[in-house]
């Protein structure tokens, strides 16, 4: 849980420099305390949404992180990491699209910025809520057996990963996990090892050391 711990905070670092950067650029390029008042409307907004963007990245971060952000959903099946980028791309080049028309003088009509940014908006939030609707119930998992502590990290795990593939193999490992019933402990001490192990591949972004982790596991799993 240490880099796990490590992983969010780095995340969340990253994304509020990523916003004072972004505000510089806009700010010293752009100068928008010049612009013609016909034009602010526009620009403010588009401002407002791509802040908007950081804002809601930092909660979904918060909200999901640590539990199952990489669990696939049961309408989308896709992470939540994975929409999160999309959305807030999506929202960046239209943001800065606006923002760089308004600030060439060029007027765009208000609702052409405020329908296509509220939709991008729109269509994540109802993402994140059917998500949290199909995210499953720690309580109600199948077989909640000895190596279901094991399980849950190698979830957390899925999570601290931006690889789509190494997120659903983690998912797989954990359900692997979860479905064992009954473990000897030497299983249980192998599998710790070996998560241990996992997180630092994590954390050091090496996947294919990852997927040969995961292999040796499931294979221990598989020789019970």
């Amino acid at each position: 849980m240490k880099n796990a711990t490590k992983s969010r905070i780095a995340t969340f670092s990253v994304t509020l420099i990523l916003a004072a950067l972004l505000n510089l650029l806009i700010f010293a390029a752009m100068k928008p305390w010049r612009l013609d008042e016909s034009l602010r409307l526009v620009f403010w907004f588009s401002y407002g949404a791509l802040m908007l963007g950081f804002v809601l990245r930092i909660v979904t971060l918060s909200l999901f992180a640590g539990r199952d952000a990489k669990n696939r959903d049961v309408n989308a099946g896709l992470p939540v990491s994975f929409v999160s980028v999309v959305y807030y791309g999506a929202t960046a080049v239209l943001s800065f699209l606006f923002m760089i028309l308004s600030a060439c003088g060029v007027k765009v009509p208000f609702p052409v910025p405020l329908i296509l940014l509220v939709s991008v908006l729109g269509f994540y939030l109802i993402y994140l809520v059917l998500h949290w609707a199909g995210t499953e119930n720690p309580a109600a998992r199948k077989g909640d057996g000895s190596l279901a502590p094991l399980a849950d990290r190698a979830r957390t795990l899925s999570a601290l990963t931006s690889d789509a593939v190494l997120a659903k193999k983690l998912v797989r490992l954990s359900e692997d996990l979860t479905a064992v019933s009954r473990a000897p402990e030497s299983l249980s001490e192998l599998v710790t090892a070996k998560l241990d192990e996992l997180a630092d591949c994590v954390a050091g972004h090496d996947y294919l050391a990852a997927e040969r982790v995961i292999g040796a596991i499931s294979l221990a799993i598989g020789n019970l």
